[in-house]
């Protein structure tokens, strides 16, 4: 592009998909122990993604991030809130994403990096399972990205 030019484009991709979020107390570390009730408790998260439930399920992401505790009462996982990137295995694209670590629950899609830059979107989670300590949450994924044709230095 000529220096002093600017030119308006829309190019948006849509992608949708289902994945099968591995939450674990195994893969977090809880950094910040504040007692009873866990108001102000922080956890660093680093969950298994996969692509299916069955025995040929691969993992395919990680969800990588913080969850903190907001709410001062003794209610399990009713303020847990979630900031966290899905970053996929085989390039390194990224998600992000915020929201509140109880289900049935909607995840915003804030952004991302690679195929899926400058994301925007909505993540529907639930409990498929439950099983010695992990829950395993299903995603529904909706959402929209503009990834730049410019590769980064």
């Amino acid at each position: 592009m000529e220096p002093g030019r600017f030119t308006i484009t829309t190019v948006k991709n849509n992608f949708r998909g289902r994945l099968y979020l591995h939450h674990s107390l195994g893969t977090q570390r809880v950094v910040v122990n504040t007692g009873n009730s866990g108001f102000g408790s922080i956890a660093i998260n680093d969950w298994l993604v996969y692509d299916g439930l069955g025995s040929n399920k691969k993992v395919i992401a990680r969800a990588r991030g913080v969850q903190h505790n907001t709410l001062n009462t003794n209610t399990p996982f009713a303020r847990w809130n979630i900031t966290f990137y899905l970053e996929f295995e085989n390039d390194g694209s990224r998600i992000d994403v915020r929201g509140q670590l109880n289900w049935p629950t909607e995840w915003t899609i804030i952004g991302g990096t690679g195929k899926f830059a400058r994301a925007e979107g909505i993540i529907y989670a639930d409990r498929v399972q439950e099983s010695g300590g992990t829950n395993i949450l299903e995603l529904n994924i909706d959402g929209t990205c503009a990834p730049s044709t410019k590769k980064s230095p």
